[in-house]
């Protein structure tokens, strides 16, 4: 389907809402991505963030808001299980947790709403927290209804998990989490990829903030869920912000457009960000674009290289 008839199917005119708002912040953009932030990618160690961990300049530092470790590993928690979260109004969350054998002390943990993108590099790797329905609707039944019931601006074909998740389910899956598995606190990442709007919400609600060390708007987006106008400002105690993207396809510009909102609410955007294009090849607004370019190999490894190796500092 063409971009302009996606566009009219949910109520949007060609040519409006993120593409004049791309418009008025080009000069912005053209600054983060061919310069500083380009610049960035050329220079920057390919490891860990700088010791601002992402926070504004003379943020607070950082508390660490999980409970303390268990002594040892639930054995309840060892290999992939679901387990029960907390309620949403009369509807248990439960959520999928991936814990190898073995001390786990220092490993880091992704958590995710969409398990679409990952690979196997990232279960061996990390611990993986994801938060959605399973296909055949035996876990989280109630959301996968939501998910497909549903319509409107922010649902094309299908609603996003996130948007029936409020924060604090979130939170409470991450603290029941911390009282079964031993893992670092401050290598928490959120890996938002398709339906990353809601991502982007929930991972930088003030509640969740102090609970990531980073927030990843990764690999591919849907484009008329790529946007995240309505994002909260950062708090004393904010998580890094990394971006990658494909090629020039009708995700490029709405992602651009979420990396200048908060750019401009404030977050430090990793300069490690990188995709197969910029704003010098691929310029926003831009016309009819193919739906997807999927992301080279080396897109997709510096993004799982930043979520193994994200910390608060």
């Amino acid at each position: 389907m063409r971009l302009n008839e996606k566009l009219n199917m949910i109520g949007v005119k060609s040519g409006e809402t993120w593409r004049k708002r791309l418009s008025s912040l080009l000069g912005l953009a053209l600054a983060v991505l061919t310069g500083e932030l380009v610049a960035g990618i050329a220079s920057a160690s390919p490891a860990y963030a700088d010791d601002s961990g992402g926070r504004p300049s003379g943020g607070a530092a950082w508390k660490d808001p999980y409970p303390i470790m268990p002594t040892d590993n639930d054995p309840a928690f060892v290999g992939a299980r679901w387990h029960p979260g907390p309620m949403v109004g009369d509807n248990l969350l439960e959520y999928l947790a991936h814990v190898p054998s073995g001390d786990t002390t220092g490993a880091t943990v992704i958590v995710l709403s969409n398990d679409s993108l990952i690979e196997e590099r990232l279960y061996n790797r990390a611990l993986v927290v994801f938060i959605g329905p399973d296909s055949d609707a035996e876990h989280n039944g109630w959301l996968l209804d939501n998910m497909n019931d549903r319509d409107g601006p922010g649902c094309s074909p299908g609603c996003p998990a996130w948007m029936f998740v409020p924060a604090e389910a979130i939170r409470g899956v991450l603290a029941d989490f911390a009282r079964h598995v031993r893992f670092a606190h401050d290598r928490v990442q959120m890996f938002g990829n398709n339906d990353t709007r809601y991502d982007i919400y929930r991972a930088l609600d003030p509640i969740l903030q102090p609970y990531f060390a980073g927030v990843a708007h990764g690999i591919y987006a849907e484009w008329q869920q790529a946007t995240c106008p309505n994002a909260a400002k950062p708090s004393a105690s904010p998580p890094r912000i990394f971006f990658s993207w494909g090629g020039c396809d009708a995700s490029f510009c709405p992602t651009i457009d979420c990396m200048i909102t908060l750019k401009s609410n404030g977050y430090a955007i990793d300069p490690l960000s990188k995709g197969d294009t910029t704003l010098t090849s691929c310029p926003c607004p831009g016309g009819e674009r193919p739906h997807v370019l999927p992301a080279g190999k080396e897109i997709w490894g510096a993004t799982y290289d930043w979520l193994l190796a994200n910390v608060r500092k």
